[in-house]
């Protein structure tokens, strides 16, 4: 027995002192850089980072979150689901800690899917009849983020009641919104207002992931000009003006967001919208009136093809879409809330 023992014991110690002579350093600073410890970085710490605290510096501290709220007519039944939803997630936005079991801040903003527009609905003729064209304004948000209680912003962790009830406040945009959602522009002209002198300066901070959550029943129809005619389609094309030559390309979202953030492992993009045409009687959430006959959504094509191409959706990708059909509000948000979370893990403070 006694000898059994010290022979683990050599063991053990010819195990150690193989280990310390592997590193390189053998208390002496021999390794490959000018320090005393035994990592490869130029730092006296043990981490591999090039600061002197002991941290790695992965995890974030901070998320800065935008939800761009679809606000035209169809949408009252989706923005009672989603203050109905939104307790639940705050209550796992304020009980996750980080990769390094601190706390994080976070920030939240509001705003709609419409910009202002000026345009002339000129409709093909029905039989006999060729209605005269018919000049529409409709104003919005453009991007300015809503006022909740003074602020632009909502700052957490905090009282999980009164934050709920602001952002509450906040989703009830209502239904007065311009008639085509642009949520893809205007969340870049809400980003962009992010600059000094901007109706949005300060939303966003250094070294903050940042999450946008798109919520619509209908198609991104993202376009820049103005005082333009159309004659049908929900997203003002038409064979002579296809959306190829009055979209914004998907590219360029991609390319702002990117150039806005550093890369794309620094911002989260989470859009909740219809993957096919569906009405109320086939939702997932039977919270809504199923004799709303605005209740449904649209088929979001585009949207879909931005999510899958220019963000991606699969497990090491930082993009999440729910099927407002086919999942409730409640499960999207908390598929967001899960790749929010392996996001800010994961996220490298520069």
């Amino acid at each position: 027995m006694d000898t059994m023992r010290s022979l683990v014991l050599l063991a053990l110690a010819a195990a150690l002192v193989a280990a310390c002579g592997s590193s390189g350093d053998r208390g002496d600073g021999s390794d490959t850089d000018a320090d005393t410890d035994t990592d490869t970085d130029a730092d006296t710490d043990a981490d591999t980072d090039a600061d002197t605290d002991t941290d790695a510096d992965v995890g974030c501290d901070k998320m800065d979150i935008l939800f761009v709220i679809d606000d035209s007519g169809s949408m009252a039944c989706e923005q009672e689901m989603l203050a109905a939803s939104f307790p639940g997630f705050i209550e796992v936005l304020e009980a996750y800690n980080n990769a390094n079991a601190d706390e994080i801040s976070y920030r939240i903003g509001v705003t709609s899917t419409g910009r202002s527009l000026d345009y002339v609905i000129d409709a093909p003729p029905v039989g006999p009849i060729d209605p005269p064209p018919i000049p529409l304004s409709e104003d919005d948000l453009d991007g300015d983020l809503v006022d909740i209680g003074g602020s632009k912003w909502i700052d957490g962790p905090g009282d999980t009641a009164a934050i709920t009830a602001a952002f509450s406040d906040a989703a009830a945009l209502g239904t007065g919104g311009t008639s085509f959602e642009m949520p893809l522009e205007c969340l870049r002209e809400a980003l962009q207002k992010d600059a000094p002198g901007g109706n949005n300066e300060g939303f966003l901070r250094d070294d903050s992931l940042f999450i946008a959550v798109v919520i619509t029943d209908e198609d991104d129809c993202s376009r820049t000009d103005n005082d333009f005619t159309i004659s049908h389609d929900q997203c003002m094309t038409d064979a002579e003006h296809p959306a190829s030559e009055v979209l914004v390309p998907l590219q360029e979202f991609e390319d702002y967001l990117n150039g806005r953030f550093g890369s794309q492992d620094r911002w989260v993009f989470v859009t909740i919208s219809g993957a096919t045409d569906c009405d109320a009687t086939s939702w997932a959430s039977s919270s809504c009136d199923e004799s709303d006959t605005y209740a449904g959504a649209f088929e979001s094509v585009r949207l879909m093809d931005w999510m899958n191409s220019y963000v991606g959706v699969t497990a090491t990708d930082n993009g999440v879409f729910a099927d407002i059909c086919t999942t409730s509000l409640p499960d999207a948000l908390a598929a967001a809330l899960e790749k929010m979370e392996v996001a800010c893990d994961e996220y490298v403070i520069e």
